[in-house]
């Protein structure tokens, strides 16, 4: 299925919870200044009991994407407006 649209991916480390979120923020509409406050104001807003290091990945530009995504969208995402969190885990090794 073809999708094409931009975001920009932000990583939202949480160590002492060993916990790393995956961010989008649509680049429509923001600059990367104002995707990364906006960001950082829905993690305080939603994400309370954290205290994440954010760090800026890059814009990804989505040209295709898997329908099974699409259709799990609301179980893989946490979405709020035009910030979508893609939580994940991670282990010390």
């Amino acid at each position: 299925m073809e999708h094409k649209y931009s975001c920009y991916m932000f990583l939202a480390d949480e160590p002492a919870q060993k916990e790393v979120l995956t961010v989008f923020c649509d680049v429509k509409g923001y600059s990367q200044e104002e995707a990364y406050a906006k960001v950082a104001k829905e993690l305080q807003a939603n994400k309370k009991d954290h205290n994440y290091d954010i760090k800026y990945v890059g814009v990804i530009q989505f040209a295709e994407v898997d329908q099974d995504i699409i259709d799990r969208q609301n179980e893989l995402f946490d979405k709020y407006d035009s910030v979508w969190f893609l939580n994940c885990s991670y282990k010390n090794k």
